[in-house]
């Protein structure tokens, strides 16, 4: 029964997780059509990244504290009720300033969701290879989720003009998740007693916060903030910019544009899932290097052949697609365990209790990696042209690759000294 019962709340936390795979991250479709047919700047345009990372980064910051208090029950159910509203929204009015609105509310739930979810996988995960396992299946699936809304878009887009109509579909998904969040028993097992909700509801709200602040002062985290930055910036430029540069740069219709995304999205999901495999029989600091520099040596022939690739007209066929279609795309297979690998290492490596801080903090520095890295690709597709600004990710890649081995070292150290506190604690009982 027990096992049901925590079957249940695992579908509800991985089809909530799901739903802004699909809201959040159709950026890419929205600015295409924007550009397209409203002949909204790309400088403009970039800026819808921003309106949904900045609101993600202050929610972040706002809401550790009360999500934790509240419970991730009614956190899940606000945030897919509020994104049933603002899909209905633009379902409506497809404009640039509806756009802007869409992307802060986005942002909000987002965050609120994201929180609620990271800070539950420690309650079902018994060790750190489990943690790192079930952390890279559900981004994988997350993955996934992006990859069937582009393909959800270019089918509605391949039959009516009015593209928008796609959120109607999004809405009702919603609604269908909100049903399942509310038929959902949010109970756990401790001690063989059932626990109501996963809320730290005695936890004095300060508390929270302060362990939220004292994470900065340690080392590990400035190593990881930058590594969190950097993948975002890679990942997030890509998803939000590759149907435009497909559509501009290599002549791509507007429905092909956007189906050869899913190329980039479905390599993402299969690096993860791969890698929660591969991970229990290699180090991740191995597979992570390695990942790094097959993604370096793509990037580098995709930008070789696109300056080579020379088209004859607007290409509508999956057919006829020049290599240099593919080979971007399918650096998402390389660069897909990095997020989830880092995520994972720094929360085992940390108390239960640092769980929803520690989550805040992610959340935070990927969605300023996010906004900057769309703005920095934006200005620099409108100034120097998509296939220079394509050659910009390589440099986020290189800091990756070289700040792996660090980062492995401080973990090491660190989870070794968090080792000799627990020895030390037992002996002291004796």
């Amino acid at each position: 029964m027990v096992k049901t019962k925590n079957a249940l709340l695992l579908l509800a936390l991985i089809f909530s997780f799901l739903m802004p795979a699909f809201i959040l991250n159709c950026e890419g479709v929205v600015i295409m059509n924007l550009i397209k047919q409203q002949h909204v700047s790309m400088s403009a345009a970039s800026w819808l990244q921003g309106c949904k990372d900045i609101t993600i980064m202050i929610s972040s910051f706002a809401l550790i504290s009360l999500i934790a208090r509240l419970g991730h029950k009614k956190a899940l159910l606000f945030a897919t009720g509020l994104e049933m509203i603002i899909c209905f929204m633009m379902a409506t009015d497809a404009s640039l300033n509806m756009a802007r609105i869409y992307f802060i509310l986005a942002g909000l739930s987002f965050a609120v969701i994201k929180i609620s979810i990271y800070s539950s996988i420690s309650l079902f995960a018994k060790d750190e290879s489990q943690h790192a396992g079930f952390l890279s299946v559900l981004e994988g699936i997350y993955m996934l989720g992006i990859l069937s809304g582009f393909w959800v878009f270019s089918f509605f887009m391949s039959f009516t003009s009015k593209w928008n109509n796609t959120f109607w579909f999004l809405g009702g998904m919603c609604a269908l998740g909100m049903v399942i969040i509310l038929l959902t028993p949010f109970k756990r097992t401790v001690d063989g007693q059932q626990v109501e909700d996963l809320t730290e509801a005695g936890k004095p709200k300060e508390s929270v916060f302060a362990e939220f602040v004292s994470l900065f002062g340690r080392p590990i985290f400035f190593l990881f903030i930058i590594l969190t930055f950097m993948y975002v910036f890679v990942e997030q430029s890509l998803t939000t910019w590759l149907p435009t540069y497909n559509n501009i740069v290599l002549k791509l219709s507007d429905v092909l544009s956007v189906q050869v995304v899913s190329i980039f999205l479905l390599g993402l999901a299969i690096g993860r899932l791969i890698s929660a495999f591969v991970m229990k029989y290699i180090h991740w600091k191995k597979v992570l290097l390695a990942c790094i520099i097959m993604a370096i040596a793509t990037f580098v022939c995709s930008i070789i052949t696109a300056y080579a690739y020379k088209p004859a007209g607007i290409n509508s066929s999956w057919t006829q697609l020049p290599l240099a279609a593919y080979l971007i795309p399918m650096t998402g297979m390389f660069i897909g365990p990095i997020y989830p690998t880092i995520c994972s290492t720094i929360l085992t490596s940390h108390p239960k209790r640092y769980q929803v801080p520690i989550s805040g903090l992610i959340i935070i520095f990927s969605a300023i990696g996010g906004t900057i890295g769309a703005r920095i690709i934006g200005g620099a597709f409108e100034n120097i042209g998509g296939i220079n600004a394509m050659k910009i990710p390589i440099v986020p890649l290189v800091i990756l690759l070289l700040l792996v081995l660090p980062y492995e070292f401080i973990v090491a150290r660190h989870n070794g000294n968090n080792e000799e506190i627990q020895e030390t604690a037992s002996e002291s009982c004796f």
